[in-house]
């Protein structure tokens, strides 16, 4: 048995690139299993003060659309 590559990914919801590069992610850890050890690590883009509803920062939604379509 051979040891296995940590390799962390600090994702957060509220962050379009977090999410529009999950697939990728998904399909390196697939690809790399016998070498790494994958694991998440959830984060928070806004905390503090300015932990408030999605809705608060309008330019999300949008941001989010721009980033689906580059990473589709």
């Amino acid at each position: 048995m051979t040891d296995l590559t940590r390799l962390t990914n600090a994702f957060d919801a509220c962050c379009g690139w977090c999410c529009g590069s999950g697939p990728a992610l998904r399909e390196f850890a697939d690809r790399n299993a016998d070498r790494i050890e994958p694991r998440v690590l959830s984060g928070g883009l806004f905390s503090g003060p300015r932990a408030l509803p999605v809705a608060a920062y309008p330019r999300i939604p949008a941001a989010d659309r721009r980033i689906a379509t580059a990473t589709a």
